[in-house]
């Protein structure tokens, strides 16, 4: 993960009065993260503390971080502040930050710096580290910054140190970059303000911020931003599928055959004018012997056939019973009195006409 970038800076703002007005940095827009140095001296003795600085109104809450103090030409005192906000519109013009007075008495003089800083944190305390100050007493030509290491990888470091003599010039530690920097023009102190990236987390070593005069006291301010860690996604909810019992499967079984038997049919004409029934594919052609039984009938009187009916002949598919011809001959007595009767020549051979026994 890339470290946070010192995306812009504001110009060095320096004052003898009791408002410092800070240049806006480019690029502000909502969301944007400024941090804010803010120095003041007050020729009393009573220590300043974070109440001494007031902050600007405008979008955003700014919120005072740390504070570093020191003595300063003897009794009197000076104070650096680190401040920061989110901004919520578009900011543009200056900051202005008011200098309170310290046991009545009201600033010597103050400067000023904004950053806005990106990559880093969208919320919360954006510092990654606690800020780490410095100090120095009268009569010295620098000002230092204990050692010490970041808590992680690819670290931004900024700093603003300063030197209560104007003009002087104050310089950065080795291999960190000049942002802004200012003479104080006589009237408010020397500054400058630079940054530092670290990709890899190690002891920083002393951090020497020098000073071309060693007339008076000195202050530095040195702050850390990282990107904050990527936040683990929560656990989703498990689906309702995924809630439900599992069945247990089923082992594998042998195909199920199915045997079926058809009972023997009842015997039935087939209409000979129908053609002959073939099985269709797939149907079960039971093995039947159909037996057609016949019926014996009593003997039957002699009955005469009309001779213009035509002979019956069995229709196709019709059972013909075997038949058992019985042939009976009746004598008839003689009849007193009377001649017997003349048959006709046609229908005398009808005498003792053979009678089936059955059908």
């Amino acid at each position: 993960m890339a470290a946070p970038v010192l995306a812009s800076n504001g110009t060095i703002a320096d004052t003898a009065t009791t408002t410092c007005a800070v240049p806006v940095p480019s690029g502000v827009a909502s969301g944007s993260l400024i941090v804010a140095y803010i120095y003041a001296a007050w020729f009393n003795g009573t220590t300043p503390t974070a109440a001494q600085f007031t902050p600007p109104a405008g979008s955003g809450t700014w919120v005072i971080k740390d504070i570093v103090t020191h003595a300063l030409n003897g009794p009197n005192q000076h104070a650096m502040i680190v401040a920061y906000k989110y901004a919520t519109g578009s900011d543009s013009g200056t900051y202005s930050w008011t200098i309170n007075n310290v046991g009545g008495t009201a600033p010597a003089f103050a400067s000023g710096v904004a950053e806005r800083v990106t990559g880093g944190a969208t919320s919360g305390d954006p510092f990654a580290d606690a800020v780490q100050k410095g100090s120095s007493a009268d009569g010295t030509s620098s000002v230092t910054v204990a050692s010490f290491t970041p808590g992680g990888d690819n670290t931004l470091l900024t700093a603003y140190a300063m030197d209560a003599d104007s003009p002087a010039t104050v310089s950065l530690p080795g291999g960190w970059t000049s942002l802004a920097s200012s003479n104080g023009a006589g009237a408010s102190g020397s500054s400058v303000l630079g940054d530092l990236t670290q990709g890899t987390a190690a002891a920083t070593g002393t951090l020497t911020f020098s000073s071309t005069s060693s007339t008076f006291s000195k202050l530095a301010l040195v702050a850390t931003f990282r990107a904050p860690p990527a936040q683990a996604l929560p656990p989703s909810a498990p689906s309702r599928r995924a809630q439900m019992p599992r069945r247990p499967r089923r082992p594998a079984a042998a195909p199920l055959r199915v045997t079926l038997t058809v009972p023997p049919q009842r015997g039935t004409a087939r209409r000979g004018w129908l053609p002959p029934r073939k099985p269709r594919t797939g149907q079960i052609v039971p093995a039947q012997v159909v037996v057609v039984t016949t019926q014996a009938l009593s003997p039957q009187s002699a009955r005469q056939r009309p001779v213009w009916l035509p002979r019956r002949r069995p229709r196709a598919g019709q059972p013909v019973p075997p038949q058992v011809v019985v042939q009976t001959v009746q004598a008839l007595p003689p009849q007193p009195g009377r001649r017997p009767p003349r048959l006709p020549i046609a229908g005398r051979h009808r005498t003792g006409q053979v009678v089936p026994a059955q059908v």
